[in-house]
């Protein structure tokens, strides 16, 4: 519980050139407490300035930092760590407020000053009228869909201006979200800037990071403190999450981040009168934003915006039945990425399109990319969404490898290597990158495949789905089965393709024909999604169990689920518990998924 002892109404703060009267307290943080306060006009007597004061106050559950009663903070020698710390972390907050604040004046909210007082530190802070969008909620859901859309796209906006200068913000809750305004002039701001870093920062990780964890809106990897996979994405976990608290009253529990796919508000009252159109797009953007890989979630702003844009325009159509699935942006149209954004860049040339590249390939050799790219092969894709086709519900589609797409790459691997106009000189990825293009071009099939996973996650380059597509295409001429996959996934999610299941699961089955079993399992995905129209149960433990014998645990998690699962009233659990058991024993200490056997089953 926090102790901490708020400043009385009333108290008055003599900061030099204006004494601020406190107000109520609107909020406590891990390291500050924030009040609604007053200061006297300096040539009106009869107007005041509203103002937000932040006092740095951190919070110790020992009581080692405390409230004397004189109103200063005090601590005690054991707690100077902890202070240091956020003061460290209060100090670093208003930096980069002010940095984004003098490049962004129109989009954040002010920062008057800051001024030491009672043996701590306290920022006054411009008070538009604002109103967290906790308070706004209660433990209610918003008041209807679009508003709730229109508050993740404004929130996305705000974003875009700490990942357009290399900030992530890592603190995204309802609570750190504003409003200002009402009705047509109602605003969106994000407040709270202790947590922010730069990615470099991240990627060096070390005890001078420190991130706030909030349940249900911080992501995994932050978490679990695996810094290499913090990036862009992570934020828009935390915009996933606030979104589906606006559908539902709450963030998503801990139990439903953990289950096989992640949760999609299917009960939230403001979808009863949705479209099946419109309840397919929310799904769609909280199975992708709130997925456990971050490889797998949004990458950028751009892209979820254009999710939620898409899902306003189908509130607009009304569309009674499942709308046609969306072709994708032309090349020249697609999102910019945060550094374009921020160096509002023209769209760069595809490689095919023309001959005229600049920049010879790299000339350095070495092995890093191999060991960068190692883990590819382990990939889990999120579930997929499910996506209309003309067999009756509970028939396995018609698919074979054999009846793949005619599709060629639209240039030579030449040509391909030889475009760099959208490197990233200063990332640290770039020496690999280089390295992975001189290998490519000495015939090296796997860095092809490893230079379309740089550019779909935009390492050492600008993210680019159709060059990175135009490299899977490459390393899938050459029978690599992971391009086979990426390929799929790409059909599968509409990565600068027209979605196309059918396609996808060809993919799918040509990775696993060559021996891939993640080829097996993202067949099993398809079939074991029980609300699509390609579920198949049968189809689904069939390429599980095929996956399984080539001695892949995850496969045996999938089939326990399975088994586990109540559809067509077909539940075994003591088949289920068998193939946990069979899972735990292969060392996948989180193979229990939903269903761990006891007494009740009678399994031990």
């Amino acid at each position: 519980m926090d102790h901490r002892t708020l400043l009385p109404a009333g108290t008055e703060l003599a900061f030099p050139g204006m004494t601020c009267v406190i107000g109520r307290c609107i909020g406590r943080g891990s390291n500050a407490i924030v009040y609604e306060a007053t200061y006297q006009d300096a040539t009106s007597s009869r107007q005041k300035h509203h103002v937000l004061v932040k006092e740095l106050f951190p919070f110790d559950p020992r009581g080692l930092v405390r409230r004397e009663a004189d109103l200063s903070v005090c601590r005690d020698p054991e707690g100077e760590d902890l202070w240091q710390m956020h003061l460290e972390s209060f100090q670093r907050g208003n930096d980069i407020h002010l940095q984004l604040l003098a490049l962004y004046p129109d989009q954040l909210g002010s920062n008057i000053n800051t001024f030491p007082l009672n043996n701590t530190l306290y920022t006054i802070l411009d008070d538009p009228g604002s109103r967290s969008l906790e308070k706004e909620l209660g433990k209610e859901p918003a008041p209807n869909l679009r508003k709730a859309a229109n508050w993740c796209l404004q929130l996305l906006d705000c974003l875009e201006v700490f990942h357009r200068q290399q900030f992530l913000h890592l603190d995204i809750s309802l609570d750190n979200v504003l409003l200002t305004g009402e009705g047509e002039r109602e605003r969106v701001m994000l407040t709270d800037y202790n947590s922010v870093y730069s990615r470099a920062e991240i990627q060096r990780g070390g005890e001078t990071v420190c991130f706030s964890a909030k349940e249900g809106f911080t992501a995994p990897e932050t978490q679990t403190g695996m810094y290499g996979d913090i990036s862009y994405c992570t934020d828009l976990f935390s915009v996933a999450a606030v979104f589906y608290a606006t559908l539902t009253g709450s963030p998503p529990s801990m139990i439903q981040l953990s289950r096989k796919n992640p949760p999609d508000a299917r009960e939230s009252p403001l979808l009863i009168d949705a479209s099946q159109a419109v309840r397919e797009q929310v799904r769609k953007i909280l199975r992708r934003g709130l997925c456990t890989l971050p490889d797998k979630r949004y990458q950028s702003c751009a892209y979820m915006k254009q999710d939620l844009a898409e899902l306003i325009a189908r509130m607009d159509r009304q569309e009674t039945a499942p709308s046609p699935v969306r072709e994708a942006e032309p090349e020249a149209a697609r999102p910019e990425t945060p550094e374009e954004s921020a160096a509002q860049a023209p769209e760069k040339e595809k490689p095919a399109a023309s001959k005229k590249r600049t920049v010879a390939a790299a000339v350095a050799a070495g092995i890093l990319v191999c060991a960068a790219c190692a883990w590819l092969f382990w990939i889990r894709p999120m579930a997929p969404d499910p996506v209309k086709n003309t067999e009756q519900p509970g028939e396995t589609p018609s698919v074979s490898a054999e009846e793949l797409p005619a599709e060629t790459p639209s240039g030579s691997v030449e040509e391909l290597l030889l475009f760099t106009e959208t490197d990233k000189l200063d990332d640290p990825n770039y020496e690999s990158l280089i390295q992975s293009r001189r290998m490519a071009a000495n015939g090296d099939t796997w860095q092809l495949f490893g230079l379309g996973m740089m550019y779909e996650d935009g390492a050492a380059v600008e993210q680019d789905y159709g060059i990175a597509r135009q490299y899977y295409l490459h390393a899938a001429e050459k029978n690599e089965p992971g391009a086979y996959l990426r390929l799929g996934i790409f059909y599968e999610q509409g990565f600068g393709v027209e979605k196309s299941m059918d396609t996808a699961l060809r993919y799918y089955q040509k990775a696993a024909d060559l021996g891939l079993a993640d080829g097996f399992i993202l067949l099993g995905n398809v079939y074991a999604d029980e609300i699509s129209d390609y579920y198949n149960r049968d189809e689904a433990i069939r390429n599980y169990q095929k996956a399984a014998d080539l001695g892949n645990p995850e496969a045996y998690v999938q089939l326990g689920n399975v088994y586990a699962s109540e559809a067509g009233g077909l539940q075994d659990l003591k088949e289920a518990g068998r193939c946990y058991r069979t899972a735990v024993s292969m060392s996948l200490e989180d193979a229990w998924g939903e269903y761990k056997p006891g007494e009740s089953q009678g399994q031990t």
